[in-house]
């Protein structure tokens, strides 16, 4: 494997590797194999079908994703094992040259960690407004609940109907605090985002533009989802902006970079106070989820990735961790 250093940045290195011939034709018979076995080709028994009649029977396209993802699994242990590199997120990868007999040519990009240190947090003080809630908005909570009910009138009666509530007050009282609660989550929500800003705008650290790339598409993409499900069409919201869909990856940019740096300064922090998250908190943690949202693990798995789903939930405890042991008392009330 001859590897060739094309670009060498602070934050982001870029290689060309070379694979032999030699060495890449085992991923060949290894890819014809396995597709053999697979797909049923007439004239050959199972398994024993050469490369090019087995892309001329399932398609090149199928036959070269199966022979790349054979190479690129075996090889790129030993890339990175030979380059002794501290990376961050997963690699770019772009296949310059793969054929029968020829050598196998890629070009691969990684992201470094970026070096640097949390900065002092004794002049960090971000303060906390107090929530209020008005009468209206209570006023505003019930009637909602009155037109979902199809209820006709908001009294004591109407108020029993919707739990263990004696009389309409008690269901004021009820929805008032719960509308508290919900606000007072968002304004320690947002004050904690203010914080970790304030962090960062210290923090001098040099971000791989793949990185970059790369978050600001899953923010699109969020918008997107968020688009779709308020009914509209992402055609129809595109022409209504006047933006095209890589302008608004362009303009997510920045935020991109915040939302990575922040998650450095959260591993840091981490790292250097010793917090950790057990196995049993994570699955406390789903267990609960399950129980509150009446569903078992399997019929969830249906619907999403359950090793990205532990992972999120992980993530979760860990940060909620982070804040309430170490950055929580930057918020002072105001």
């Amino acid at each position: 494997m001859d590897i060739k250093t094309i670009d060498d940045s602070q934050a982001q290195k870029t290689f060309e590797v070379t694979v032999s011939a030699l060495k890449i034709e085992e991923y060949f018979k290894q890819g014809a194999e396995n597709l053999s076995k697979k797909f049923s080709i007439k004239g050959f028994r199972n398994g024993n079908a050469p490369f090019n009649i087995v892309a001329r029977e399932v398609g090149e396209k199928e036959a070269y994703k199966e022979v790349i993802s054979l190479a690129l699994n075996s090889l790129l242990p030993d890339f990175f094992a030979n380059q002794k590199l501290y990376t961050l997120g997963e690699p770019e990868i772009e296949v310059l040259k793969i054929a029968p007999s020829n050598p196998f040519i890629f070009k691969i990009i990684v992201s470094i960690y970026p070096e640097f240190t949390i900065p002092s947090l004794n002049n960090i003080e971000i303060k906390s407004k107090k929530v209020f809630v008005s009468d209206k908005e209570v006023d505003k909570s019930i009637e909602y609940l009155k037109k979902a009910r199809k209820a006709e009138n908001i009294d004591d009666k109407f108020a029993q109907s919707l739990g263990n509530f004696k009389n309409l007050e008690e269901l004021k009282k009820s929805m008032r605090s719960g509308i508290e609660k919900d606000k007072e989550q968002i304004e320690k929500n947002q004050n904690r985002i203010k914080v970790l800003k304030s962090i960062s705008k210290k923090v001098k650290a040099e971000i791989a533009p793949i990185l970059i790339k790369r978050e600001s598409q899953v923010i699109l993409n969020q918008h997107k989802n968020q688009v779709i499900k308020s009914g509209t069409k992402w055609e129809e919201y595109l022409e209504k902006i006047k933006k095209t869909e890589d302008e608004l990856a362009k303009e997510q940019k920045d935020l991109a970079k915040m939302k990575i740096i922040n998650s450095l300064i959260l591993a840091k922090l981490a790292k250097e106070h010793s917090i950790k998250v057990e196995i049993q908190e994570v699955n406390q943690q789903i267990e609960f989820i399950l129980s509150k949202n009446n569903i078992t693990l399997d019929k969830l798995g249906k619907d999403l990735n359950i090793e990205q789903f532990k992972s999120n939930i992980f993530q979760q405890i860990l940060n909620e961790k982070i804040f309430t042991q170490v950055l929580d008392k930057y918020i002072v009330s105001s």
